[in-house]
């Protein structure tokens, strides 16, 4: 890639991913194919503010981990959701558990403002791995 084209998709980039990642895809960036410009222009990548507004709005059912693919971690919030709302009849253990599911509502929010920079970070290295330049000129 040509320099003004990292200039530029390091603009679009910039905070979705953290400041030392950025270095890093610029690195990447300067081994990429020239014709890596327009996907990485296009490429979907995840908001933060999303991101953490769906954690905290709606943090009980997973909203931010599925929106960060991580399906495993939203399932569990759901399951713990559903057994805060069943036990939630249970005097001292229905306290809790609600107690627990707002800590992990809170802590998940944080984590998942931070994955949100490394998911972007891993999809752009992948693709920017797969298109290396060809050693001795050749495409």
């Amino acid at each position: 890639m040509t320099n003004n084209q990292i200039t530029v998709a390091v603009e679009r980039i910039r905070g979705k991913v953290t400041p030392t990642h950025l270095q890093s895809l610029r690195e990447s960036m300067r081994e990429a194919e020239d014709g890596c410009m327009d996907v990485i222009m296009a490429m979907p990548l995840k908001s933060k503010g999303v991101a953490l507004a769906l954690a905290l709005l709606l943090g009980g059912v997973g909203a931010g981990r599925f929106y960060v693919g991580d399906k495993g971690i939203a399932i569990g919030r759901i399951i713990m959701s559903v057994l805060t709302g069943v036990l939630s009849f249970v005097p001292i253990l229905g306290f809790i558990l609600a107690i627990a599911s707002l800590i992990w509502i809170i802590v998940d929010s944080v984590l998942v403002f931070r994955r949100v920079s490394e998911k972007n970070y891993l999809e752009l290295t992948g693709y920017l791995a797969q298109h290396k330049k060809k050693s001795g000129g050749a495409k």
